[in-house]
This record gives C-alpha cells, structure tokens and sequence, in this order.
C-alpha cells in the first residue's frame, strides 16, 4: 500500500518525548562546575556539538569544556560531571510515550536526536519504548546533529522513502527550517495534545 502522508513520523527526542534539561540537573552541574554561571553554560553548549556527533568521548568533552573556562576538572569531578549531565536529561514525558505506543499501530516511526554517548547508552539501557522507533538516529551513532542537512538525508535514506512522504515533528525553529529544506514535511511541536489533534485531522 502507498504511503500516505503522516504515516511515516519522524520525532525528535528532548523537549518532545523527553523533557528538556531539567533544573536540578542544571544546578547540580554548576555547583560541580565551580564557575560562574554564563561561563559555565557558554561554554557547555559551545564545546558541545562534536559530543554530540560522538568525536569526542564525555572526558574529552569536559577537558575541552575546562578549558575553555581556563581552569581544569579532575577524574572524580569530570566523573560528576557526566554523570549529572545524563541525570539533568533524564526525565521523559510519560503522555507522550502513551501517545508513541497508540501511533505505533498505524505509523511508521523514527526518532533523530542530537545526544551524546554517554546519555545515549543510558536512554538504550532504561527505555524499552525505544523499540517503537523504525529508524533511531542518535547524533553520537550517525556522526550528524540537526541542523545538519545530512542528519535527515540519513533518516530518509535508512526509512527508504521520498522526504515528502514524512512528517518531522521537532520544537526547535532552526531544526524544522533544516528538516524543510531538505525536503520534509514538519510541524513545530507545542504540546502533546495539539500534536494529537493535528495527526488525528491528518488522518488517512
């Protein structure tokens, strides 16, 4: 049978299915960091997208963190380090899992996520829901993060399928503008209920 359009959904991961880093992580983070909070996170997220293409290994990820702040973090601190940042990316939304497991029957489903090793791996060992996924891109196993165009020319190549065929769903602008351009259908997610009233309307 044809593929319809929405019947092959692909999802991103966190401020979707999972929830966003959340605060506890965060403060448990910079009080490990012991810097000042704008530097700490300025150069968290700039160290951080070879993380999460998997060039780099947590270690490496958090020497190059220390040194951007000019200061260095030894084994037992950068061993906290990692392992508050897979604890601040934790937390999953247990609704949106309901609402996989219900599409599973209908659709076909893939998941791209920009995440690195060390969360990755953790997310694979806890989460069974993770099966529902066709195709799972995880940044770190692929070697692309989103905005990059290959990451979706990956997906859509490992799905076997035209890129209009499917729908992206993302809350991130800059990801949904890239998804676009490469040739997706995609839709800013929200909440889990306007996404549940948006497939339902598109149903074939």
């Amino acid at each position: 049978m044809a593929v319809q359009p929405n019947d092959v959904l692909i999802f991103d991961l966190f401020g979707v299915i999972a929830k966003d880093q959340n605060q506890e992580g965060r403060d448990a983070l910079l009080a490990t960091g012991g810097v000042p909070e704008e530097d700490f996170w300025a150069a968290y997220w700039n160290q951080r997208p070879p993380y999460d293409r998997g060039e780099v290994t947590g270690t490496q990820y958090w020497t190059d963190v220390s040194g951007q702040l000019a200061t260095s973090f030894d084994p037992d601190r950068t061993r906290q380090l990692i392992e508050h940042d897979i604890a601040s990316w934790s937390l999953v939304d247990d609704q949106m899992i309901a609402l996989l497991e219900d599409l599973f029957r209908t659709r076909r489903l893939a998941l791209l996520s920009n995440i690195p090793q060390e969360i990755g791996e953790h997310f694979l060992r806890r989460h069974r829901w993770l099966d529902l996924f066709e195709v799972r891109g995880l940044s770190y196993q692929i070697g692309y993060a989103k905005p990059e165009r290959e990451t979706f020319e990956w997906c859509i190549r490992e799905l076997g399928i035209e890129p209009h065929r499917a729908l992206f769903v993302d809350d991130r602008e800059e990801n949904i503008r890239a998804a676009q351009q490469a040739g997706l259908r995609s839709y800013l997610f929200t909440s889990r209920e306007a996404l549940s009233q948006m497939l339902g309307e598109n149903r074939t």
